[in-house]
């Protein structure tokens, strides 16, 4: 083949379009396989060191429950002052929009890492052993208010708290605006 301009050109084509097929063909191997790992343990292997008063979240359990690794130790923690619908709770069937605050709250902790803050009102465990704490995410936002004022829990009256005054207020507001639960469970 003659080096002419146009044949030059073919031949680059012919580079960057064989390339392409190699670049393609490797996007969807490397695709499938992250798409067959676990998220989880993904995560786990990939996340950095919370800084110093924030910690990372380990696991959703429901709609107000996380697990958090505090110090190398995995702590069970309610969300003070609000109720989800039970998604885990034995002997209940699965409530409706439990699915969904799990989901949020899924989606509110996306990035894993927390900062935790007791109530003066109540103590620091439950009869389950579980710490309740107010949840913060490093932006600074409150999760447990986020989770009422979104429509996927409820303000938790059974015991005052410091927040409860808050939380009444924001459920009146999803109940008006017919959020979530307000709107899914009559």
């Amino acid at each position: 083949m003659k080096a002419t301009p146009r044949n030059l050109i073919r031949l680059g084509l012919l580079i960057v379009l064989a390339f392409l097929g190699q670049y393609t063909a490797s996007q969807t191997l490397v695709n499938r396989e992250l798409k067959s790992l676990d998220p989880a343990q993904v995560l786990g292997e990939i996340s950095p060191t919370p800084p110093p008063d924030f910690y990372q979240v380990t696991k959703i359990v429901d709609g107000d429950t996380i697990k958090v690794d505090i110090n190398g130790q995995t702590e069970t923690v309610r969300l003070l002052s609000i109720d989800s619908p039970e998604v885990h709770k034995p002997g209940t069937p699965v409530q409706c929009y439990g699915p969904e605050a799990t989901d949020h709250l899924s989606l509110l902790l996306a990035d894993g890492i927390v900062r935790l803050e007791p109530d003066t009102k109540q103590g620091d465990r439950d009869r389950y052993q579980r710490l309740l704490r107010y949840v913060y995410l490093p932006d600074g936002s409150e999760v447990n208010s986020t989770m009422v004022k979104d429509g996927y829990a409820r303000a938790y009256t059974t015991i005052k708290s410091d927040q409860l005054p808050l939380m009444l207020e924001l459920q009146q507001q999803a109940q008006d605006q017919h959020l979530g639960l307000w709107s899914a469970c009559q």
